[in-house]
């Protein structure tokens, strides 16, 4: 068993197959820089329990019968990614990238993709809370030197 600490200092044990489906931290357990205790400090408990129970269902999803687990999979994916786009979607990105988990990252990347599709900058911004730093003359000069975007 590996015992993972968030930022926030809470601990969560899970098996090593599940932990070892994050990149990061294989290597970390490989390289022997883990005594079983593995801090990691840019992966808040909210986000690393989301992460764990994704790592989980897809570690039993490999041992069960390939449709079944597929089909579960699939299911829980599209559930997990039904999370606020401006806190929860964002700290999946960025711990799914930290922790290395590709298909996670993957899966994240798709709903913010998703998220975005068909709205304008304004709205996008709106979305995920993005202050407009650009001044009305810069704006002008990304929308001249980008037209191919706004057609």
């Amino acid at each position: 068993m590996i015992v993972l600490m968030s930022n926030d200092g809470v601990t969560f044990t899970v098996e090593e197959s599940v932990a070892a489906r994050s990149q990061t931290i294989n290597q970390m357990i490989e390289d022997g820089c883990s005594d079983g205790n593995i801090p990691l400090p840019n992966v808040d408990s909210k986000t690393l329990e989301m992460v764990i129970e994704y790592c989980t269902r897809h570690d039993k999803a490999e041992r069960m019968v390939e449709a079944e687990a597929k089909a579960a999979a699939e299911e829980y994916d599209a559930e997990l990614m039904k999370v606020d786009v401006k806190t929860t979607l964002f700290n999946l990105l960025m711990a799914a990238n930290y922790l290395n988990v590709d298909s996670l990252l993957k899966l994240a990347a798709l709903a913010a993709g998703n998220a975005i599709q068909g709205k304008s900058p304004e709205q996008i911004r709106d979305t995920f809370g993005i202050i407009n730093d650009l001044t009305p003359e810069e704006e002008d000069q990304i929308r001249k030197d980008n037209t191919w975007s706004y057609e």
